[in-house]
């Protein structure tokens, strides 16, 4: 699909080109922001002069936003389905499942979501900027252009993310793997070392020192177990057991873990 230049119409020799070869405009910028400067350049107009401008001027001025929102969903609909295409392939190759059976509802639903937002934002400006015909009528016509111009800005918003979004969808080979349990366990050792030694730094009482110690031995002894679980060798001894000393202060300590 051919993509235009919203600026200077401009046929664009590729399709994920961020700068206009020929009128030079920024391509990125142009596609998010600039209808949305464009309406409120408008919105300005009308409400300095409610009245001057006659329905079918301003259908005429508002049809070049419209426009230029519809190439911005065009592009990005391209590009997304440009990602998806390449995303299915890949997903497809590495679950060894058929192409036509992998499930982009999410980018797909994504992308209406948006284009219902920027369409309802779309009526309401229209709505709100041909309402507005004398002094009395501005500012409930400010209101209603500013709820549009917010609508519209949230469906880009939500089209940018969209996009970007497939670009790195995770693939099946990505899938986060469950933590073992040793290492959950070793976790929880480290961390209640980390407070026997918090401890002795307020109280300065060797015996927080040991059992430091202690609950260090015993987290190296979990992560042995896993490596051992993974098929490498066991290089620590057997599970070495806690010593709670001092009793009263240890307690205290790991109740607040």
């Amino acid at each position: 699909m051919a993509i235009i230049c919203p600026v200077c119409r401009h046929e664009l020799a590729q399709d994920d080109a961020t700068v206009c070869e020929k009128c030079g405009n920024n391509l990125v910028e142009v596609r998010y922001e600039k209808p949305l400067k464009m309406l409120k350049e408008l919105g300005l107009k009308v409400t300095g002069s409610p009245g001057a401008f006659s329905k079918e001027k301003l259908e005429g001025l508002y049809s070049h936003i419209v426009e230029l929102l519809g190439d911005i969903m065009a592009h990005s609909k391209a590009e997304i389905d440009k990602n998806l295409d390449k995303l299915r392939r890949e997903f497809a190759k590495t679950s060894q499942i058929a192409e036509d059976d992998v499930d982009m509802r999410a980018f797909t639903e994504g992308f209406q979501m948006a284009q219902s937002f920027v369409n309802e934002g779309i009526g309401m400006a229209l709505s709100a900027l041909t309402g507005m015909k004398n002094f009395k009528d501005i500012k409930q016509g400010q209101n209603m252009l500013e709820l549009a111009t917010t609508r519209i800005q949230e469906g880009l918003e939500h089209l940018e993310q969209i996009t970007v979004a497939s670009t790195g969808m995770p693939l099946p080979d990505e899938t986060v793997q469950e933590t073992p349990a040793q290492v959950t366990l070793a976790m929880d050792s480290i961390e209640k070392a980390l407070e026997s030694l918090s401890a002795y730094l307020e109280t300065r009482q060797v015996d927080y020192l040991k059992t430091t110690l202690k609950r260090l031995d015993a987290a190296s002894f979990s992560l042995a177990e896993c490596l051992e679980a993974m098929g490498a060798s066991r290089t620590s001894g057997p599970a070495p057991q806690e010593e709670q000393s001092p009793a009263s202060s240890i307690q205290n300590i790991d109740s607040k873990a």
